[in-house]
């Protein structure tokens, strides 16, 4: 494991949440679902998922778009991942990057999957994942 629980809750609720590049929340939110997974406790509503998925959605501009379906968190991250690598390969700027339709579908999928769009249920994941790095 790259970090602890501990710290991927410090991340979570702190780093992540005032964060405003895309791109790098994006690297490291599979860095953190590696770790989930590595440990056994990867699923869309893990408090970290959803909160991570919840800034993502809001950088990328797509929380006023429907979520779509999905029924694979696996395959929604290694989605988003791929064509994040693409548009940075590709040298779009930074707005380009965070507002592409293709990463906006991506991260829809992951909202979805999240449910990150229901207000209550960002404040029980802020509130589980400040439980975690307490």
């Amino acid at each position: 494991m790259l970090k602890t629980m501990k710290q991927w809750a410090d991340d979570s609720t702190d780093f992540v949440q005032s964060a405003c590049n895309l791109s790098g929340i994006v690297f490291a939110f599979e860095r953190m679902t590696n770790d989930l997974r590595e440990a056994g406790e990867l699923r869309p509503d893990h408090p970290f998922v959803v909160l991570w998925v919840d800034k993502m959605d809001d950088l990328a501009r797509s929380r006023s778009l429907a979520p779509l379906p999905c029924d694979d968190l696996d395959t929604a991250i290694v989605s988003l991942v791929a064509v994040m690598r693409r548009l940075c390969d590709e040298g779009l700027a930074t707005d380009e990057r965070n507002q592409h339709p293709d990463i906006q579908e991506a991260i829809r999928k992951l909202a979805f999957l999240a449910q990150t769009r229901d207000f209550d249920a960002f404040s029980k994941a802020y509130d589980a994942a400040k439980a975690v790095a307490a």
